[in-house]
């Protein structure tokens, strides 16, 4: 088949994550696509590649004031984490 997210950027993407431990309520269901970049430029080239593929990015900050229904989010969740975001 075509090649997924996680394929495609093997360094900081994974399919079907569980999201619960990255929310305050330690609730919610898996990410269809999770990615956590390391540098503004691996973010740059993730939302490039979404954009152009037609793919749904949500941003998951510091899980706070944050519900995640048990079902599987479609699409990529992005976790902006580390000293390139702080």
């Amino acid at each position: 088949g075509m090649p997924t997210l996680a394929d495609t950027f093997p360094e900081f993407s994974k399919t079907r994550e569980p999201l619960a431990p990255y929310t305050h309520l330690k609730i919610g269901g898996p990410a269809e696509f999770f990615a956590q970049p390391r540098t503004v430029e691996e973010l740059a080239r993730f939302l490039k590649h979404c954009t152009s593929h037609q793919i749904t990015v949500r941003m998951l900050g510091g899980g706070y004031n944050l519900l995640v229904r048990d079902d599987p989010v479609p699409g990529v969740v992005v976790r902006l984490h580390g000293p390139a975001f702080a």
